[in-house]
């Protein structure tokens, strides 16, 4: 079924009532089946979180074709002529090739509950970009890190993926921001981001330790760190 355009940033916005059922599955299921896959059960999370019977949670490609609902599909069907009005949130997916999520409100009268939304939807959204990171099939060793201890393990977690070579192969958007990495990550390596050396962070991995250790970058900032190596290497 083919939506018109999803909203491209982060304000409310009419969107149609089109009728759909829970769990609604379409769309280029082929393209993006690997992030359908990981945003199914956090996208689930979301409408629970909800608790509410007229809002949906939608995820769209880039040109505004709806790839996966859920939610809101006794509402929608229940409404006779679509007339009701209906408040859109959309929050861009990094790294996705310009894919969105966006909570959909099938009987919002007013802005009223829109920060919270948007809180949930942004927190969701990392989450979701954590998963794309840390399941990425290039990778041979995850760096996790962070300021703030408590936070490794977590989706709010800074995490950098790479190759055998040590390059980087793909980072989350917190990791992006603690090391101001623009989206070129062909040309790094692990040693022009941070003061360690890279078969140290191997042989980490390897022990598969469970405390974190200090890690210093290149620019002298300090975190907790842990190394996982890939799914099926030692």
């Amino acid at each position: 079924m083919k939506h018109p355009k999803a909203p491209a940033n982060d304000t409310l916005c009419p969107m149609p009532s089109d009728s759909a059922p829970l769990f609604a599955y379409s769309g280029s299921t082929g393209t993006h089946m690997r992030l359908m896959t990981l945003a199914m059960p956090v996208m689930a999370n979301l409408y629970q979180q909800f608790a509410s019977p007229s809002l949906e949670v939608q995820l769209a490609n880039r040109d505004g074709e709806i790839l996966r609902i859920v939610g809101a599909a006794a509402q929608r069907r229940a409404m006779a002529d679509g007339t009701l009005p209906v408040l859109s949130i959309a929050v861009p997916i990094h790294g996705t090739d310009g894919c969105l999520l966006i909570a959909a409100d099938h009987a919002a009268t007013s802005r009223e509950n829109s920060d919270h939304i948007r809180a949930l939807l942004q927190t969701t959204v990392e989450m979701i970009e954590h998963r794309l990171v840390e399941s990425d099939e290039r990778g041979f060793l995850r760096l996790h890190f962070h300021a703030r201890q408590a936070l490794l393990g977590g989706p709010l977690e800074a995490l950098a993926v790479f190759d055998q070579d040590s390059r980087f192969v793909a980072i989350n958007r917190t990791a992006a921001t603690l090391l101001a990495v623009g989206g070129d990550l062909a040309r790094l390596r692990c040693n022009d981001c941070f003061d360690v050396q890279w078969l140290n962070l191997v042989g980490y991995a390897s022990l598969r330790l469970i405390e974190p250790f200090p890690l210093r970058t290149c620019d002298g900032e300090r975190f907790f760190a842990r190394t996982t190596l890939r799914q099926g290497i030692v």
